[in-house]
């Protein structure tokens, strides 16, 4: 989920068709399943790899099998570690949510435009702008605090 901004549901629902590797740009394709409804339709998008998570998609071309549509066992890993390891989280916080939360935080924090934000985010962008950033604009906005 670093440097993707990938809800849990998200990364834990994409297979070898949602990871495109081949292409200038490496990037992993968000996007609702025949039996499944994303959280709005903004949510489906296609989110450029960098740093580590490039590293890691290139070792796991296929996804993540042992997690497909498990993310709450995902969850239940991560919390684990983090409490074993001493990580400290936000009052309320999942190991998954604190991630994709500072993404968020690194993107204001880098005085990222507000339309890439929410695009990358998969969330709503309530002013009126038409089109969508290209994927060269949305790495070189993750590029700027990639792991």
């Amino acid at each position: 989920m670093l440097n993707t901004s990938m809800r849990p549901s998200e990364f834990c629902g994409f297979d070898k068709d949602d990871i495109v590797l081949n292409h200038d740009i490496p990037h992993v394709i968000v996007r609702e399943k025949m039996d499944e409804e994303r959280k709005s339709k903004q949510s489906n998008r296609i989110i450029p790899l960098t740093g580590l998570s490039l590293e890691i998609m290139k070792d796991f071309p296929h996804g993540f099998k042992k997690y497909y549509r498990k993310s709450s066992s995902l969850s239940s890993c991560l919390c684990k570690y983090y409490k074993d390891n001493n990580i400290p989280l936000e009052e309320g916080q999942t190991p998954l949510y604190s991630i994709r939360h500072s993404f968020q935080d690194f993107l204001r924090q880098n005085k990222i435009n507000r339309r890439i934000q929410c695009v990358l985010m998969g969330h709503d962008f309530k002013e009126m702008e038409y089109g969508e950033p290209s994927l060269e604009e949305k790495l070189e906005a993750i590029q700027t605090f990639a792991f």
